[in-house]
């Protein structure tokens, strides 16, 4: 089957497959507020650029907002 007609190359299939995609949505443009996760997935802690710590939490299903400080401590137990 000839994967390239679906808009796809097969390598990118497989690329695609091990790939985990964060976006890192700005909460405005202008404004210097932290950006916001938008995935319900765990994935404990995890640094997009070596310095700055991100807590994700899949029981919040809403935005999740990024904690800059506490990044050593897990999500709050509910």
């Amino acid at each position: 089957m000839d994967q390239r007609r679906y808009g796809k190359h097969k390598y990118e299939f497989a690329v695609e497959e091990r790939m985990i995609e964060f976006r890192v949505h700005p909460r405005s443009k202008f404004d210097q507020t932290p950006p916001v996760l938008r995935k319900p997935l765990y994935l404990g802690d995890f640094s997009l650029d070596g310095k700055r710590k991100f807590c994700h939490d899949k029981r919040n299903l809403s935005y999740i907002n990024v904690d800059f400080e506490s990044s050593k401590q897990g999500p709050p137990l509910q």
